[in-house]
């Protein structure tokens, strides 16, 4: 497909009606050919890859290994492994591009991961998009990693036999059944969107600053 997805994170991971794996919202892919490069600095900044802060050397479809990484990481340990708690973008940044991984032990913090997955997770967080796990390979170099061993990767591809999913939603024919919404969301008071005038001006006047967003 050629497609830097760009935005790679939980809240873009849904569960159909049949329990399978989609991922929605595409609205900042781009497709990409042969050796070229993506400039744009957009996504979301806690599973941005750290060559995407230097977009004037751009970037390709590494920053999606990357981002499947920081999600790994996310479902073992319930938070990205670069995260500050604050809105100070600044802090962020410097901790994607300089920190190492942090991996929790399960003597010390109740979480039991593998050899195999940190060593997965690790190589998926290469600071170098050259070097990171799928930058040559593809998906076939992802899907060969031992952490893949107990998978069976063809039964997958031919589809030859169903696979059953964990979970099946029980959805409603009511449009506004919310059981699968988090309570903490549920309880938020709505916030009004409008746009004022003034606002409007002031997008108006930047809008030279967007000219070259796609790229």
């Amino acid at each position: 497909m050629n497609v830097v997805y760009r935005d790679l994170k939980m809240e873009n991971i849904l569960v159909d009606e049949t329990g399978y794996v989609a991922l929605t919202d595409f609205g900042i892919s781009k497709k990409i050919e042969g050796s070229e490069v993506a400039h744009s600095y957009c996504g979301t900044p806690e599973y941005m890859a750290p060559e995407m802060f230097n977009s004037e050397e751009g970037y390709g479809f590494a920053v999606d290994w990357w981002a499947l990484g920081i999600i790994v990481y996310e479902m073992f340990v319930g938070c990205p492994p670069f995260s500050n708690g604050h809105t100070d973008n600044r802090k962020l940044i410097s901790m994607i591009t300089t920190k190492a991984i942090f991996f929790p032990t399960e003597q010390k913090h109740g979480i039991r991961m593998s050899p195999e997955a940190q060593d997965f997770i690790s190589k998926l967080l290469d600071k170098g998009p050259q070097t990171r796990l799928g930058s040559k390979g593809d998906l076939e170099e992802i899907l060969a990693h031992p952490w893949f061993k107990d998978v069976n990767i063809d039964q997958i591809r031919a589809m030859q036999e169903p696979i059953d999913p964990s979970e099946v939603p029980e959805l409603s024919e009511n449009r506004l059944d919310l059981k699968y919404i988090q309570n903490e969301l549920k309880e938020k008071s709505p916030r009004e969107s409008l746009v004022t005038m003034k606002q409007r001006k002031k997008i108006a006047a930047a809008k030279e600053r967007f000219a070259d967003f796609d790229r």
